[in-house]
Protein backbone atom coordinates (compact mmCIF):
# COMPACT_ATOMS: atom_id res chain seq x y z
CA UNK A 1 0.00 0.00 0.00
CA UNK A 2 1.24 3.50 -0.52
CA UNK A 3 2.78 5.65 2.31
CA UNK A 4 0.70 8.76 3.33
CA UNK A 5 3.23 12.08 2.64
CA UNK A 6 3.18 12.62 6.42
CA UNK A 7 2.75 11.61 9.58
CA UNK A 8 -1.13 11.57 10.88
CA UNK A 9 -2.93 11.11 14.34
CA UNK A 10 -3.42 7.35 15.59
CA UNK A 11 -5.98 7.67 18.28
CA UNK A 12 -4.93 4.09 19.15
CA UNK A 13 -1.00 5.07 19.62
CA UNK A 14 -2.25 8.39 20.99
CA UNK A 15 0.58 10.09 18.52
CA UNK A 16 1.65 11.01 15.09
CA UNK A 17 2.57 7.80 13.31
CA UNK A 18 3.26 6.83 9.54
CA UNK A 19 0.22 5.62 7.78
CA UNK A 20 -0.87 3.50 5.07
CA UNK A 21 -3.22 4.94 2.27
CA UNK A 22 -5.94 1.84 2.15
CA UNK A 23 -8.54 3.99 0.11
CA UNK A 24 -8.36 7.14 -1.65
CA UNK A 25 -11.56 9.58 -2.83
CA UNK A 26 -10.71 13.00 -4.56
CA UNK A 27 -13.61 15.53 -5.37
CA UNK A 28 -12.66 18.87 -7.00
CA UNK A 29 -14.20 22.40 -8.16
CA UNK A 30 -12.79 24.96 -10.58
CA UNK A 31 -13.35 28.73 -11.43
CA UNK A 32 -15.68 28.00 -14.17
CA UNK A 33 -18.24 26.01 -11.48
CA UNK A 34 -17.70 27.36 -8.31
CA UNK A 35 -16.16 30.63 -8.72
CA UNK A 36 -12.95 29.71 -7.53
CA UNK A 37 -10.45 26.30 -7.80
CA UNK A 38 -10.60 23.75 -4.61
CA UNK A 39 -9.75 19.98 -4.17
CA UNK A 40 -10.72 17.68 -1.26
CA UNK A 41 -9.15 14.19 -0.87
CA UNK A 42 -10.81 11.86 1.29
CA UNK A 43 -8.58 8.97 2.88
CA UNK A 44 -8.90 5.20 4.62
CA UNK A 45 -5.54 4.90 6.74
CA UNK A 46 -4.12 2.38 8.42
CA UNK A 47 -1.36 2.78 11.24
CA UNK A 48 2.03 1.07 9.87
CA UNK A 49 2.92 0.46 14.24
CA UNK A 50 -0.49 -0.64 15.29
CA UNK A 51 -2.54 -1.20 12.33
CA UNK A 52 -5.56 1.01 13.48
CA UNK A 53 -8.00 2.19 10.91
CA UNK A 54 -8.59 6.38 10.72
CA UNK A 55 -10.23 8.31 8.29
CA UNK A 56 -8.54 11.53 6.98
CA UNK A 57 -9.52 14.61 4.95
CA UNK A 58 -7.43 17.07 3.46
CA UNK A 59 -8.34 20.36 1.84
CA UNK A 60 -6.94 23.33 -0.51
CA UNK A 61 -8.48 25.79 -2.01
CA UNK A 62 -6.56 28.62 -4.67
CA UNK A 63 -6.41 30.86 -1.83
CA UNK A 64 -3.88 28.29 0.38
CA UNK A 65 -0.15 29.32 -0.91
CA UNK A 66 2.40 30.04 1.86
CA UNK A 67 6.32 31.57 1.47
CA UNK A 68 8.51 29.21 0.35
CA UNK A 69 11.37 30.80 0.14
CA UNK A 70 12.82 34.88 1.03
CA UNK A 71 15.14 37.01 -0.75
CA UNK A 72 17.80 39.38 0.63
CA UNK A 73 15.29 41.65 2.41
CA UNK A 74 13.57 38.64 4.15
CA UNK A 75 10.72 39.11 1.71
CA UNK A 76 8.63 36.45 0.21
CA UNK A 77 9.90 35.47 -3.40
CA UNK A 78 8.70 32.22 -3.84
CA UNK A 79 5.24 30.57 -2.56
CA UNK A 80 4.04 27.20 -2.88
CA UNK A 81 0.43 25.27 -1.88
CA UNK A 82 -0.12 23.71 1.36
CA UNK A 83 -3.60 22.13 2.57
CA UNK A 84 -5.26 21.30 5.68
CA UNK A 85 -5.58 17.74 6.93
CA UNK A 86 -8.19 16.03 9.62
CA UNK A 87 -8.23 12.99 10.89
CA UNK A 88 -11.18 11.10 12.57
CA UNK A 89 -11.06 10.24 15.62
CA UNK A 90 -9.78 13.31 16.44
CA UNK A 91 -7.11 13.74 18.30
CA UNK A 92 -7.92 14.72 22.17
CA UNK A 93 -6.87 17.99 24.19
CA UNK A 94 -3.91 17.64 25.64
CA UNK A 95 -4.35 16.24 29.60
CA UNK A 96 -1.68 18.77 31.26
CA UNK A 97 -3.09 20.80 34.02
CA UNK A 98 -6.68 19.31 33.36
CA UNK A 99 -9.48 18.91 34.93
CA UNK A 100 -11.94 16.15 34.60
CA UNK A 101 -14.96 15.02 36.37
CA UNK A 102 -16.54 11.67 36.92
CA UNK A 103 -19.96 10.81 36.47
CA UNK A 104 -22.22 10.67 39.38
CA UNK A 105 -24.28 7.88 39.82
CA UNK A 106 -28.32 8.74 40.24
CA UNK A 107 -30.84 6.17 40.38
CA UNK A 108 -34.10 7.81 40.16
CA UNK A 109 -33.32 10.45 37.56
CA UNK A 110 -35.70 10.17 34.53
CA UNK A 111 -33.52 8.00 31.69
CA UNK A 112 -33.12 11.22 29.27
CA UNK A 113 -31.88 13.63 31.68
CA UNK A 114 -29.00 10.74 32.54
CA UNK A 115 -28.01 10.47 29.22
CA UNK A 116 -27.93 14.29 28.29
CA UNK A 117 -25.93 14.73 31.88
CA UNK A 118 -23.15 11.90 30.25
CA UNK A 119 -22.86 13.64 27.41
CA UNK A 120 -22.08 16.76 29.04
CA UNK A 121 -19.58 15.48 31.62
CA UNK A 122 -18.21 13.40 28.27
CA UNK A 123 -18.18 16.69 26.40
CA UNK A 124 -16.50 18.71 29.50
CA UNK A 125 -14.11 16.42 29.72
CA UNK A 126 -13.07 16.89 26.31
CA UNK A 127 -12.99 20.44 26.71
CA UNK A 128 -15.76 20.58 23.99
CA UNK A 129 -17.14 23.39 25.80
CA UNK A 130 -19.98 24.41 23.53
CA UNK A 131 -21.40 21.62 23.20
CA UNK A 132 -21.08 21.09 26.80
CA UNK A 133 -23.34 24.12 27.57
CA UNK A 134 -25.94 23.41 24.85
CA UNK A 135 -26.14 20.02 26.94
CA UNK A 136 -26.88 22.07 29.86
CA UNK A 137 -28.89 24.16 28.66
CA UNK A 138 -31.22 21.44 27.24
CA UNK A 139 -31.35 19.81 30.53
CA UNK A 140 -32.45 23.24 32.16
CA UNK A 141 -35.30 23.07 29.46
CA UNK A 142 -35.90 19.28 31.12
CA UNK A 143 -36.05 19.52 34.11
CA UNK A 144 -38.53 22.69 34.17
CA UNK A 145 -40.89 20.44 31.58
CA UNK A 146 -40.32 17.35 34.02
CA UNK A 147 -41.35 19.82 36.98
CA UNK A 148 -44.08 21.12 35.23
CA UNK A 149 -42.40 24.78 35.88
CA UNK A 150 -44.91 26.97 32.70
CA UNK A 151 -42.95 30.51 33.62
CA UNK A 152 -41.56 32.22 35.91
CA UNK A 153 -40.69 36.29 36.95
CA UNK A 154 -38.08 38.53 35.01
CA UNK A 155 -35.37 40.72 36.09
CA UNK A 156 -33.89 43.59 34.55
CA UNK A 157 -30.43 44.42 34.04
CA UNK A 158 -30.15 45.92 38.02
CA UNK A 159 -31.49 42.28 39.21
CA UNK A 160 -34.82 43.62 40.17
CA UNK A 161 -37.85 42.02 39.30
CA UNK A 162 -39.92 43.57 35.97
CA UNK A 163 -43.29 45.52 37.08
CA UNK A 164 -45.83 46.19 34.34
CA UNK A 165 -49.23 47.62 35.48
CA UNK A 166 -47.99 47.13 39.20
CA UNK A 167 -48.02 43.74 38.39
CA UNK A 168 -44.93 41.50 38.33
CA UNK A 169 -43.98 40.17 34.52
CA UNK A 170 -43.55 36.76 33.97
CA UNK A 171 -42.30 34.56 30.98
CA UNK A 172 -43.43 31.24 29.78
CA UNK A 173 -39.77 30.92 28.07
CA UNK A 174 -36.59 29.58 29.81
CA UNK A 175 -35.72 33.10 31.41
CA UNK A 176 -38.81 32.84 33.31
CA UNK A 177 -38.80 28.97 33.89
CA UNK A 178 -35.71 29.14 35.49
CA UNK A 179 -36.36 31.81 38.11
CA UNK A 180 -39.50 29.12 38.52
CA UNK A 181 -37.09 27.11 40.05
CA UNK A 182 -36.05 29.39 42.54
CA UNK A 183 -39.53 30.46 43.41
CA UNK A 184 -39.69 26.72 43.91
CA UNK A 185 -36.82 26.82 46.16
CA UNK A 186 -35.05 24.34 43.91
CA UNK A 187 -32.12 26.67 43.34
CA UNK A 188 -30.89 29.51 44.53
CA UNK A 189 -30.65 33.37 43.20
CA UNK A 190 -26.51 32.90 42.50
CA UNK A 191 -27.04 29.35 41.08
CA UNK A 192 -29.85 30.77 39.01
CA UNK A 193 -27.49 33.60 37.44
CA UNK A 194 -25.08 30.79 36.49
CA UNK A 195 -27.66 28.60 34.71
CA UNK A 196 -29.00 32.24 32.92
CA UNK A 197 -25.33 32.02 31.55
CA UNK A 198 -25.73 28.78 30.03
CA UNK A 199 -29.04 29.87 28.61
CA UNK A 200 -27.60 32.48 26.78
CA UNK A 201 -25.17 30.16 25.08
CA UNK A 202 -28.55 28.81 22.98
CA UNK A 203 -29.54 32.51 22.12
CA UNK A 204 -26.50 33.60 20.11
CA UNK A 205 -26.46 32.90 16.16
CA UNK A 206 -23.74 31.21 14.53
CA UNK A 207 -21.84 34.03 13.61
CA UNK A 208 -21.28 35.56 17.07
CA UNK A 209 -21.51 32.88 19.51
CA UNK A 210 -19.16 32.65 22.44
CA UNK A 211 -17.33 29.67 23.32
CA UNK A 212 -18.58 30.07 27.21
CA UNK A 213 -15.90 29.80 30.09
CA UNK A 214 -14.64 26.43 31.42
CA UNK A 215 -15.89 27.52 35.48
CA UNK A 216 -19.24 28.56 34.33
CA UNK A 217 -19.47 24.97 32.91
CA UNK A 218 -18.21 23.69 36.04
CA UNK A 219 -20.22 25.63 37.83
CA UNK A 220 -23.37 25.11 36.13
CA UNK A 221 -22.70 20.70 36.30
CA UNK A 222 -22.54 21.21 39.96
CA UNK A 223 -25.57 23.09 40.13
CA UNK A 224 -27.28 20.61 37.84
CA UNK A 225 -26.17 17.55 40.15
CA UNK A 226 -27.53 19.80 42.90
CA UNK A 227 -31.03 19.74 41.52
CA UNK A 228 -31.20 16.18 40.72
CA UNK A 229 -30.18 14.88 43.68
CA UNK A 230 -32.75 17.57 45.31
CA UNK A 231 -35.71 16.36 43.04
CA UNK A 232 -34.95 13.38 41.97
CA UNK A 233 -32.70 11.20 44.80
CA UNK A 234 -33.87 13.20 47.81
CA UNK A 235 -37.57 13.06 47.19
CA UNK A 236 -37.60 9.41 45.72
CA UNK A 237 -40.37 7.47 47.30
CA UNK A 238 -38.21 5.78 49.48
CA UNK A 239 -37.28 8.94 51.06
CA UNK A 240 -39.81 10.95 50.51
CA UNK A 241 -41.27 10.17 54.19
CA UNK A 242 -38.54 11.81 55.97
CA UNK A 243 -38.31 14.72 54.18
CA UNK A 244 -40.40 18.37 55.25
CA UNK A 245 -42.47 19.52 52.25
CA UNK A 246 -41.06 22.73 50.39
CA UNK A 247 -43.54 25.67 50.38
CA UNK A 248 -44.83 27.13 47.10
CA UNK A 249 -44.28 30.88 46.92
CA UNK A 250 -47.61 33.00 46.45
CA UNK A 251 -47.47 34.15 43.09
CA UNK A 252 -50.92 35.51 42.39
CA UNK A 253 -51.80 39.38 40.84
CA UNK A 254 -49.32 38.53 38.43
CA UNK A 255 -49.13 39.31 34.77
CA UNK A 256 -47.90 36.45 32.10
CA UNK A 257 -45.91 38.11 29.13
CA UNK A 258 -43.32 36.49 26.26
CA UNK A 259 -40.62 38.35 26.08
Amino acid sequence: MEKYGEKLYCYSCKKKTNQAVVYKHSVEGDYETDGYNWSTNYFIVQCLGCDYISFAEENWNESMFRPSKFDENDEPCEWEPYSIVSTYPEQEPSRTNRIELNKKEFFNVPGQLQDLYGQVIHNFNLEYLLFAGIGLRMISEAICKDQKIIDGYVLDNNGNKVMKNGDVVRSQKLVGKINGLVEKHLITPNQADVLHDIREIGNSTAHDIEIPIKKTIRLAIEIIEHIFYTIYELQSPSKISSVKSIPTPNISGVTVVEL
